[in-house]
């Protein structure tokens, strides 16, 4: 088992990674009420790749039914439709001359920030700069041999009185 697992053809019905990530009911042995954090940093290690076997499983499944294979228990059903126009020039024509105002079939809206900087391009956009703030991400959690800084709620007391 190890990260490049994720480039195998077999990744889904792999038994080595099945017993790998079943494993994780082991865990269920645990004595003390509350996990320590050594087992909770154990879990997240392992759970990573599960989510990401359950995920290639459930692709390869999907595979398999919609090519005739049975997998007891479960099918493959039409997920959710969404509408589209077939002809959306045609509807909007038919709907201003049933009376619809036009403004009601549009709306105006200002382009993103991210559009506008590459219209204008970098040189362009540097006046604007000053109307623009880049909040703090949301937090995440990350392995942590993430390049990212790590941050932390707890209370600091010279960050509290700077």
């Amino acid at each position: 088992m190890g990260d490049w697992c994720r480039f195998c053809k077999a990744k889904a019905t792999c038994r080595a990674r099945s017993d790998h990530n079943l494993a994780l009911d082991g865990f269920t042995q645990t004595k003390p009420a509350l996990l320590t954090p050594e087992e909770i940093s154990d879990i997240l290690s392992r759970s990573r790749d599960l989510v990401s076997w359950l995920k290639d499983l459930e692709g390869h499944s999907l595979t398999e039914l919609l090519n005739g294979q049975e997998i007891p228990g479960w099918k493959a059903v039409a997920g959710r439709a969404i509408r589209a126009w077939t002809d959306q020039e045609a509807a909007f024509r038919k709907a201003l001359e049933l009376g619809t105002p036009e403004a009601m079939l549009y709306e105006r809206k200002p382009i993103s920030l991210a559009q506008l900087e590459k219209t204008l391009g970098k040189k362009g956009f540097e006046p604007l700069a000053d109307f623009v703030t880049v909040p703090p991400g949301k937090p995440t959690l990350a392995p942590e041999s993430d390049k990212r800084a790590a941050i932390s709620n707890r209370a600091d007391a010279v960050t509290d009185f700077a």
